[in-house]
C-alpha cells in the first residue's frame, strides 16, 4: 500500500479572486495562516519513481518554483503524452476524458483532481493497455527539441505550419521531434529556412527535462 492521500492549502501573497472563489469555492478565511508542508510534500516527491500531472507543462514550473528540493525529477503528463484523438477522444480535458470513461466528479480541488486522474490512468484501452502504459511508453521515450535560432522573418508562415511554436521569451521558434526524425528536421530547417547557410539548435530532451 502507498501512503495516505495528502493535501495542503497555503494562504497566497494576496486576496483571492472571486472568479477563483466561485471555481474552487475556497475563500480568504479557508486559507488564512495555512501553508504546504514543504519538508513532507518534498519527501513525498523525492521518494516516487516519477511525478505524473494532467497539464505537466503548467504544474511542473510551479511544483519546482515552491519546492526547489524536488527540481529536476522525471515528470509524465497524461494530457500530451496520450495521442487522446487516436483513442477517440475529441476533449482532453480531465472531466472529459473521466466523463467518456464513465466517472463524474466535482473539478478544481485537488483531492478530486488526483482521484479522477488515477480512474483515468488506470483505464484500459482499446488495444488491452492501460492509459499509464501507453503515457509512460511516450514520457520515457527521448525527444529533440529544434530550436530555429535567429530565422529570417520570411520564414515564420513556414515554420508555423511545420508545427513550430514562437518562444517569446527566448525570441525563436522550437518544434519538438522523435528520437528517429531529428536529423532529417536539421537537414530541412538547413535547406528550408537557413538556405544552407546554418543549421538551427537541437537539444535532447528527457522526462527529466520535459515540461519544465
Amino acid at each position: 500500500m502507498g501512503p495516505d492521500p495528502r493535501t495542503w492549502l497555503e494562504q497566497p501573497s494576496g486576496p483571492i479572486p472571486p472568479a477563483v472563489t466561485r471555481v474552487t469555492g475556497l475563500a480568504d478565511a479557508d486559507v488564512a495562516g495555512r501553508t504546504i508542508s514543504e519538508g513532507e510534500a518534498s519527501g513525498m516527491l523525492l521518494d516516487a519513481d516519477f511525478v505524473v500531472a494532467h497539464n505537466a507543462s503548467f504544474d511542473r514550473p510551479f511544483v519546482e518554483r515552491r519546492l526547489p528540493l524536488v527540481a529536476g525529477l522525471p515528470w509524465a503528463c497524461s494530457l500530451s503524452d496520450v495521442d487522446w484523438p487516436a483513442e477517440g477522444c475529441e476533449g482532453r480535458r480531465l472531466s472529459e476524458l473521466a466523463g467518456r470513461m464513465g466517472w463524474f466528479f466535482d473539478p478544481h480541488r485537488a483531492d478530486a483532481d488526483v482521484t479522477a486522474l488515477l480512474h483515468v490512468l488506470d483505464h484500459v484501452l482499446d488495444d488491452g493497455v492501460t492509459v499509464a502504459t501507453r503515457m509512460l511508453a511516450t514520457a520515457r521515450a527521448p525527444t529533440w527539441t529544434v530550436e530555429a535560432v535567429d530565422a529570417p522573418f520570411s520564414a515564420k508562415e513556414l515554420l508555423r505550419e511545420r508545427g513550430y511554436r514562437w518562444n517569446a521569451a527566448n525570441r525563436l521558434w522550437s518544434a519538438s521531434f522523435a528520437d528517429g526524425a531529428v536529423q532529417d528536421e536539421v537537414s530541412w530547417a538547413r535547406s528550408a529556412v537557413y538556405g544552407g547557410r546554418r543549421e538551427p539548435a537541437a537539444r535532447r530532451i528527457t522526462w527529466r527535462e520535459r515540461h519544465a
